[in-house]
């Protein structure tokens, strides 16, 4: 297999603001941060995938991360953040 034609890689990575030794989000849940470099809009949201997506309503086996994470806001949290600004 050869490439034709191969768009390179972005090599930015959004800064996300973070505290503590283990890098937690600097913020609380639903908290909404752009980066100034390529605009891109972070909520901060549930660590564990799946839970983040069920709203943490539902209970779950398999591995489950526990505490917060920034995630890219999804297209509800665009339109409704462009809304009020």
């Amino acid at each position: 297999m050869t490439w034709i034609r191969r768009a390179a890689p972005d090599p930015h990575h959004c800064p996300t603001p973070t505290r503590g030794p283990f890098s937690s989000p600097d913020g609380v849940l639903k908290d909404l941060w752009r980066c100034d470099e390529c605009h891109t809009l972070w909520r901060i949201g549930l660590a564990c995938d799946y839970c983040d997506h069920a709203g943490g309503t539902i209970s779950h086996k398999g591995q489950h991360s526990i505490g917060y994470a920034w995630r890219e806001a999804g297209l509800v949290t665009r339109l409704l953040h462009r809304k009020r600004s």
